[in-house]
């Protein structure tokens, strides 16, 4: 049979060793303070982050990482249109996790309101039998 289940939750029975996430843009403070630090703190130890190239350039200027480059990947995407992807994607050795996502602006408010940001009416679905997300 199966669930729905939160990957807020999900994250934090940890077994991920890396993750990926791609996005248009990020307010960069809060995915170190928040997002990085609870992947970091459940075993996530290898991340990156790939962004929009215009919007890397414009987060630079306005709130610059403080982290990138050394405890995650900070990937500036230039494409001819804007990169626009909202992914994503954690992996272990026995087991693996892909999610799209809406804005980071609402994970952020939902953060910030303690509602569960993630958890939405048809995503993030749990095979029991097979062990994986889909």
């Amino acid at each position: 049979m199966l669930h729905k289940a939160s990957l807020i939750e999900e994250v934090k029975k940890g077994g991920y060793e890396a993750s990926l996430i791609s996005t248009f843009n990020s307010y960069l403070p809060f995915y170190e303070e928040v997002v990085l630090r609870r992947l970091v703190n459940t075993g996530v130890r290898h991340n990156v982050l790939m962004m929009d190239a215009g919007q890397y350039a414009a987060s630079m200027h306005d709130h610059p990482p403080l982290l990138a480059g050394r405890h995650y990947s900070l990937v500036p995407i230039d494409v001819s249109a804007a990169f626009h992807p909202k992914l994503i994607l954690l992996v272990g050795k026995r087991k693996g996790l892909v999610e799209g996502l809406e804005e980071w602006v609402d994970w952020a408010k939902a953060y910030a309101d303690s509602i569960d940001p993630l958890k939405k009416p048809d995503s993030l679905v749990f095979d029991k039998e097979k062990s994986t997300y889909w």
